[in-house]
């Protein structure tokens, strides 16, 4: 009777161990799209983030290849690093599908119409789209969307060739959503969607 008590309290005391586990390496997951978005938003090259962080670069490559929903699959201790690394450049992710940025005291929250560069950039990268296509879809110059790349993360993009809400619109019906003015989250892979627009 005690050896069955000790087993069931060992087996219980295994199984809260394993959950525990598994919660802490789920806060540390980065999907593919986590990764390269916020790679893109800081334009550093997989060779600024391997002598930074002391990855492989080809590692980096792998792990930029991992679809929008997925989560990038590699030793844990490396993609904890990756996700510090980005947090420390203010580059947060607040939860699953999601990528914030830090914001500072003197930011101030617009009325959910307009863009920020972030959220231009994260969303273009989201969709796998490059500057030429989505000029194709939004009619907007490849040229007018190369500057308002070039903007600061936390500055709101205006053009005086397009509607920032008609191009806020195309990125939601892709499946993109804002939920404040320095957060993109994905409720589905936007990638699908423009492989359907391509046919």
């Amino acid at each position: 009777m005690l050896l069955h008590i000790q087993l069931l309290f060992s087996g219980i005391s295994y199984f809260f161990g394993y959950i525990l586990i598994v919660i802490k390496l789920g806060h540390f997951m980065l999907t593919g799209f986590q990764f390269r978005a916020a790679k893109s938003l800081l334009e550093y090259t997989f060779r600024d983030i391997a002598n930074v962080i002391g990855i492989h670069e080809t590692t980096l490559v792998r792990f930029a290849n991992t679809q929008n929903l997925q989560y990038i699959r590699g030793v844990s201790h490396n993609i904890i690093m990756i996700k510090d690394f980005f947090e420390q450049k203010n580059i947060l992710f607040p939860k699953e599908h999601t990528i914030s940025l830090k914001r500072d005291d003197a930011f101030l929250q617009s009325n959910n119409t307009n863009l920020t560069r972030f959220q231009l950039k994260a969303s273009r990268i989201a969709s796998g789209l490059t500057q030429d296509e989505l000029s194709h879809y939004t009619k907007l110059s490849s040229s007018s969307i190369s500057l308002l790349e070039h903007k600061n993360n936390m500055e709101y993009i205006e053009s005086s060739k397009i509607q920032i809400p008609v191009l806020r619109r195309f990125f939601e019906h892709l499946g993109i959503t804002f939920p404040d003015d320095l957060t993109v989250t994905l409720i589905k892979d936007p990638k699908i969607l423009v492989k359907k627009k391509q046919k």
